[in-house]
């Protein structure tokens, strides 16, 4: 099967908070997906003023169907939109889920849905040698600073 990574909301933001958004279309291409429930979301945060604006559309974008909607809704209700609809699709079509939140990072596992974070990205740009490590940590160090979403406590390990 294609390494698919299905991004989340809070993927979205953190990578975007930073100016990190071409990293996804730069290493993962055409193998990559958000949900329209995701940039909804990410969109309600730019109208806030938390986001800055972004332009998506480089990432592919994916509908639900109507089958992933009903599962979604069915094995997933206590989630948000997007957090909801990338658990669904990602279940429907196989793909890695791309999310820190720890809420959906559990109902993953249940399903045996593959997961990778934030630290699991940086850390597989730094082996493509897409970002030096010390790069990698020091967005790693803005992210955590960031008063929005990120849940995350430890480091990549630092170069000196």
């Amino acid at each position: 099967m294609t390494l698919l990574l299905r991004l989340d909301t809070t993927i979205l933001t953190d990578f975007a908070l930073v100016g990190l958004t071409p990293i996804f279309r730069d290493f993962w291409g055409d193998q990559v997906a958000k949900t329209e429930e995701v940039l909804e979301e990410y969109a309600a945060g730019v109208e806030s003023g938390k986001l800055p604006p972004e332009d998506w559309t480089q990432l592919k974008t994916i509908n639900l169907s109507s089958e992933e909607e009903v599962l979604g809704k069915k094995m997933f209700p206590e989630h948000e939109r997007g957090e909801r609809s990338c658990l669904a699709v990602t279940d429907v079509r196989g793909a890695i889920l791309a999310t820190d939140d720890q809420f959906a990072r559990r109902a993953a596992k249940l399903h045996g849905i593959e997961l990778i974070g934030t630290v699991g990205i940086l850390k597989t740009c730094v082996q493509c040698g897409l970002l030096s490590q010390f790069d990698a940590q020091r967005k790693l160090k803005e992210m955590i600073a960031m008063p929005l979403l990120l849940p995350i406590v430890s480091y990549l390990p630092c170069v000196e």
